[in-house]
């Protein structure tokens, strides 16, 4: 191996890993990075209530056997595992001091664990603008089986809002 190479995926037996002290240093075992993007566009579901966030599409993905559908990523059991989950989300509507929660819902089993940094306004701003937009988002390490999903709730006042944009990556980190 020269200075400078990049294997991906196993190395070769034959390959040194060392440090600056010359100690072993190379990882054994099966290591694992496999991940997917999946973009969230203009959904229609309320997420100011107990309804999954929509409007799901597959950007990127190097697991063999995944699927999108418009509100849940289906996993292989095959690649059952410890994922990183991660998403960020802009959502609009609502009424005034309208924000949904956010939580992961996990082999349908909903996560206590709950987002809450978006906050709807409504009415005019200073300077022209309103305030009927906002974000939301956050990554956290699940065991995970075969489906992933993303649920809103209410937390404030009512009101429609629904996702505009926004992104959902996982990434497998340790299989089972």
């Amino acid at each position: 191996m020269a200075t400078g190479d990049l294997y991906i995926g196993t190395i070769p037996s034959t390959t040194s890993v060392v440090d600056y002290s010359n100690q072993d240093i190379k990882p054994t075992g099966a290591l694992y990075g496999l991940s997917a993007k999946i973009a969230l566009g203009n959904g229609s579901n309320n997420v100011n209530s107990t309804n999954y966030v929509d409007a799901m599409t597959l950007e990127y993905s190097d697991f063999p056997g995944l699927n999108v559908t418009n509100t849940e990523i289906n996993i292989d059991t095959t690649y059952a595992g410890l994922y990183q989950c991660c998403f960020q989300v802009a959502v609009d509507g609502g009424s005034a001091r309208c924000n949904a929660g956010f939580q992961w819902v996990i082999d349908g089993t909903v996560q206590p664990e709950m987002y809450l940094s978006n906050y709807n306004r409504q009415g005019s701003a200073r300077d022209g603008g309103t305030h009927n937009t906002s974000s939301d988002g956050g990554c956290q390490l699940f065991q995970v089986g075969s489906s992933i999903r993303l649920r809103g709730s209410t937390q404030g006042a009512g009101g429609t809002i629904t996702t505009v944009k926004g992104s959902l990556t996982i990434m497998l980190i340790a299989p089972v």
